[in-house]
């Protein structure tokens, strides 16, 4: 199998599927949480199930691709390049874990620029290139 040449890649596709689904401690995680809180508030549960359904979906083939690729036997054994490298999948996967743990800040900015985007005036003014419009 694959796992057992290639044990550290491995561990990024698993990582990475983690996130693709939204299980924490992944950024993923962070925007679905923020999206089902959203929905909790507004009372609009159907779109949890909107949601969620497809996470869970998602965390299933994932799960089931990651099983056959790592674990099984595979009927043709596969070759890498040796001038493949990890670097940047490992570095991608560590920021996927590091905007899951240390989410703040992005959130913040995030939530800043919402409420800047939702009053008309700023978005008008930055379109114009004038000063703002008062009501």
């Amino acid at each position: 199998s694959v796992g057992k040449l290639h044990p550290f890649m491995g561990v990024l596709f698993f990582i990475g599927a983690l996130a693709l689904a939204g299980i924490p401690p992944t950024s993923g995680f962070i925007s679905k949480f923020m999206l089902f809180d959203s929905g909790i508030d507004a009372e609009r549960f159907w779109s949890l199930a909107i949601i969620g359904l497809p996470s869970l979906l998602t965390l299933i083939y994932t799960m089931r691709a990651f099983m056959k690729v790592w674990w099984f036997s595979a009927e043709t054994e596969t070759k890498f390049k040796q001038g493949d490298s990890l670097v940047a999948p490992a570095l991608l996967i560590a920021l996927v874990l590091l905007l899951g743990i240390w989410a703040d800040p992005l959130v913040t900015v995030a939530t800043e620029t919402a409420e800047w985007l939702n009053d008309a005036n700023n978005y008008i003014g930055a379109v114009l290139g004038s000063t703002v419009v008062q009501n």
